[in-house]
């Protein structure tokens, strides 16, 4: 989620050899990419990949290359799924690769992207296939692999977990004292020797295995060569070279649920509710992807993005009007752990109405950043239920309509709330404060309590309440909806 070209995923296809005994990181991979100036920063890659600054292009690479760059230098997980084409569509699938390359094509981020893509291909290659007819509008990742199953084409499936799930399954494993030990044989400059000196030889290789995994985490982070850093993990190598081989961890488990096995990317629920003194009816279509009250399952806790968000509302009065728009929503609520300490953060912007009678849409953008905690709840014999955790940004808001003195309003302050995401509910409290403010001097706060309960068939259940205060009055908003995911 912390990469903006990445945040909803990533597709490619690997060749597999014909010996099905050779490793398959020496297999070959088809990959479709937009040719980005490495220059552009990331607010400049983000405009010209949604607008088609960017060619697209076919590229054919050795596929430890790309586990390499996903697992170890972006910390993802990677799912395979092995295709079910016969000799005469794989070869014209190969065909049809090399008649592709060097060739520039159009590259979008919504549509006309990697996922899309590699679907035109499969289909080029098969009678079979008609997939890219079905994604006219938006073509994300998970969608392309719903769309191969559903066609039959997936004949199995295989996990491949990152560095990072590497690092974090074997923290949860170690004691506290062996993981403790481990960053200080990172962090330190005492002898490694010393370090470990009285403690026992199996306690020893889980330290070294730990530390060796922590070292290459901070190597990933701070993106530069470190002198320092790499003559300790040549140490820490060393050390574990004199010690016996073999696995003292067992192997990252499996996640219960894969990704394609959520809910579906697009939304549309409908409702109503009370707001101050009138009753009214909601109508919500998002055409992508994911927010924290959705259902968890196959989805990253404290992870929310969401693209295209349209919310219409019918007043007692009969008026019909653009309630909300979001353009973009993305939170990400990454907690601490042993040995990573991510930034939580959110950035949004679109358009919006306060909840008193003859609000009007104004412009808004909000930036936060924090931190998250996760707590220890969730929990049943030794699987987790859900997710609790609780959260703290520092919140900025800037807003632009002639309601507000000035024609706009920049206000800061605090953003701190409650999240549980289980299997059956969801739910979220939250309150907001923003009492420094420039253009217009109405300090505002808002607390908001919604609760999701999930249905079968990619559907939910969603209630909630917000009451809003500019200065000293405040106005309660009442609603419930019904969505359903497809």
């Amino acid at each position: 989620i912390n990469s903006p070209s990445s945040m909803y995923g990533h597709t490619l296809v690997r060749m597999d050899r014909e010996d099905q005994s050779s490793s398959k990181l020496l297999a070959y991979s088809v990959n479709f990419a937009a040719n980005a100036d490495p220059t552009d920063n990331e607010l400049v890659f983000s405009y010209k990949g949604l607008s088609g600054g960017y060619p697209g292009e076919v590229s054919v690479m050795p596929y430890y290359v790309k586990t390499n760059q996903y697992q170890h230098m972006e910390y993802r997980d990677t799912w395979e799924y092995e295709l079910d084409f016969g000799s005469a569509e794989v070869d014209q699938f190969v065909r049809h690769v090399w008649e592709l390359q060097d060739t520039a094509f159009d590259y979008f981020f919504f549509d006309e992207n990697c996922s899309y893509r590699l679907l035109t291909m499969l289909d080029a290659a098969s009678s079979r296939s008609d997939l890219a007819a079905d994604f006219k509008m938006k073509a994300v990742p998970v969608d392309t692999i719903r769309a191969l199953y559903s066609a039959g084409f997936v004949s199995r499936e295989v996990y491949r977990p990152s560095a990072a799930s590497v690092m974090e399954s074997n923290a949860a494993l170690a004691s506290e004292e062996e993981a403790d030990l481990a960053r200080t044989l990172v962090e330190s400059d005492i002898p490694i020797g010393d370090l470990l000196a009285g403690v026992p030889e199996e306690s020893q290789t889980r330290v070294l295995e730990l530390a060796y995994s922590y070292a290459r985490y901070l190597s990933v982070k701070k993106k530069q060569a470190n002198p320092v850093l790499r003559k300790r993990t040549l140490q820490i190598l060393s050390a574990r070279s004199k010690l016996p081989a073999g696995d003292v961890f067992p192997a990252p488990r499996k996640p219960e649920f894969r990704d394609d096995e959520g809910h579906g990317t697009a939304r549309l629920s409908v409702g109503g509710g009370y707001t101050g003194e009138q009753w009214h009816g909601d109508i919500n279509w998002r055409i992508a992807y994911h927010d924290v009250l959705d259902p968890s399952k196959g989805f990253s806790p404290g992870a929310q993005i969401e693209m295209g968000d349209f919310y219409t509302r019918v007043t007692e009065d009969g008026d019909v009007r653009l309630q909300r728009l979001t353009l973009v929503n993305v939170l990400s609520l990454s907690h601490k752990t042993r040995f990573q300490n991510p930034v939580a953060w959110t950035v949004s912007a679109g358009l919006d109405r306060f909840n008193h009678e003859g609000s009007e849409l104004y412009s808004r953008f909000n930036l936060g950043f924090g931190r998250a905690w996760q707590l220890p709840l969730g929990l049943r014999d030794g699987k987790r239920l859900g997710s609790a955790r609780l959260f703290a940004l520092g919140d900025l808001t800037a807003r632009a309509d002639n309601q507000f003195d000035d024609g706009y309003q920049i206000s800061a302050g605090v953003r701190a709330g409650w999240l549980w995401q289980g299997r059956l509910n969801q739910e979220m409290i939250q309150f907001r404060w923003q009492p420094a403010a420039l253009g217009d001097d109405t300090p505002r706060r808002e607390l908001t309590v919604e609760e999701a309960f999930n249905g079968f068939d990619n559907v939910q259940l969603r209630f909630g309440f917000s009451r809003q205060w500019a200065s000293s009055e405040a106005t309660n908003s009442w609603k419930l909806t019904y969505a359903w995911y497809f």
